[in-house]
C-alpha cells in the first residue's frame, strides 16, 4: 500500500509538472497577443481603466485573455499537486514559447543566438529545480502568517508602481512589469490556499478573506499587466515580470507554506549560479523579441469618454 501511495504521489506530481509547462505555453501566447494589442491602444500615462475598456473590444486581445484563462486553470491544477517553489519557477519557461510565437506573428525566425539563450534558460531552470529539490510544505498555512507575508509582498508591488508612475518615468514599463510579477506571485499563493479550502471546507472558503483577496489582486494584476505592455516593449516588461513572479511565490512558499529548499553550501552555490543563468537568459531572450512589436500607441484626445483614467499624470 505504501508503494501504491508513492506511485500515486509520483503520478500527481508528474501531472502537476505537465500542467505547469502547459500553463507556460498558454501564458506565452497570452503575453504576445496582449502586448501586441496594448501597444496599439489609446495613449496616456498611469494605470488607466480606459485602456482595459478599449482592449476588451479587440478580438485579438480577447483571444489573449482566453489563453490567459487557460493558463490560470492549468496553473491551478499544477499548484494542486506540487509546491509553489516547484511550480512557479517552471513558469519562467513561458519565454521559450513566447519567442517563437512573437517571431511567427512578425514573420521572422529566431536566430541561433536566441536558441542558445533559450538552451541556457532550460539548463539553468533544470539545474535550479534539481539542486533546490523542494520538499515538505503544507497546503494550509496559518492565515496570520500568510496574511503578513502577502502584505510584505504587496508593499514591494506598490513601491514598484510608485517608482514607475511617479518617479522614474523612463523605466515605467520595467517597474510596472515588476509590480505585475509581484501581483501574480501573490495570486499564485492564494490559488494554492483556496484550492485546499475548496476541497476541505467550502463554507470557510466563502466566509474568509483569501478567495476575495485573490479575486481583487487578480484584477489589479490584469490592469497592471496591460499598463506595462503599453508602456514599453516586451524587452522591458518581461524580465522583471518573469523573474518577480516565481521569486515572490517561492518566498511565500518557504515562509508561509513551509516549503524546504536544499541549504547545503554546495546546493546554495549551485542555486545562485542557476538563478544567475536564468536571469541572464531571460534578459537576453526578451531583448531579442521582434522589434516591430515596439510600436508607439495611437494617440487619442484627452477628452476620450471611453472610460476613467486612474493615477494619470
Amino acid at each position: 500500500m505504501q508503494s501504491l501511495g508513492r506511485g500515486e504521489a509520483a503520478v500527481n506530481f508528474g501531472i502537476a509538472i505537465g500542467a505547469a509547462v502547459a500553463s507556460s505555453i498558454c501564458a506565452a501566447i497570452s503575453n504576445v497577443l496582449q502586448h501586441r494589442m496594448a501597444r496599439r491602444g489609446p495613449a496616456g500615462r498611469g494605470l488607466r481603466l480606459r485602456l482595459v475598456w478599449h482592449l476588451m473590444h479587440q478580438p485579438v486581445w480577447l483571444l489573449g485573455l482566453l489563453a490567459a484563462g487557460a493558463a490560470l486553470a492549468l496553473h491551478a491544477l499544477a499548484l494542486g499537486g506540487a509546491q509553489l517553489s516547484v511550480v512557479q519557477p517552471i513558469l519562467i519557461s513561458s519565454l521559450l514559447f513566447a519567442l517563437p510565437a512573437s517571431a511567427l506573428l512578425e514573420g521572422q525566425r529566431p536566430s541561433a543566438a536566441e536558441w542558445a539563450w533559450a538552451a541556457l534558460l532550460v539548463v539553468g531552470l533544470g539545474s535550479f529545480l534539481a539542486l533546490a529539490r523542494s520538499t515538505g510544505g503544507t497546503s494550509q498555512p496559518a492565515q496570520r502568517t500568510l496574511l503578513f507575508t502577502l502584505l510584505g509582498a504587496a508593499v514591494l508591488g506598490v513601491f514598484a508602481v510608485v517608482l514607475g508612475t511617479r518617479v522614474l518615468h523612463g523605466h515605467r514599463a520595467s517597474f510596472l512589469g515588476l509590480a505585475t510579477g509581484v501581483a501574480y506571485g501573490i495570486v499564485a499563493s492564494l490559488i494554492k490556499y483556496v484550492i485546499t479550502l475548496a476541497g476541505s471546507d467550502p463554507f470557510r472558503l466563502i466566509t474568509s478573506w483569501p478567495a476575495y483577496t485573490m479575486i481583487v489582486i487578480g484584477v489589479i494584476a490584469v490592469v497592471l499587466n496591460q499598463a506595462a505592455y503599453q508602456a514599453g516593449p516586451l524587452a522591458e516588461v518581461l524580465p522583471p515580470l518573469t523573474l518577480a513572479d516565481p521569486t515572490i511565490a517561492t518566498l511565500i512558499g518557504v515562509i508561509a507554506f513551509g516549503d524546504r529548499l536544499q541549504t547545503s553550501p554546495g546546493a546554495i552555490v549551485g542555486e545562485i549560479l542557476s538563478v544567475a543563468a536564468i536571469a541572464l537568459a531571460v534578459v537576453q531572450l526578451s531583448r531579442n523579441t521582434p522589434r516591430t512589436n515596439n510600436r508607439e500607441p495611437l494617440s487619442v484626445s484627452t477628452a476620450d469618454p471611453d472610460g476613467p483614467e486612474v493615477g494619470s499624470n
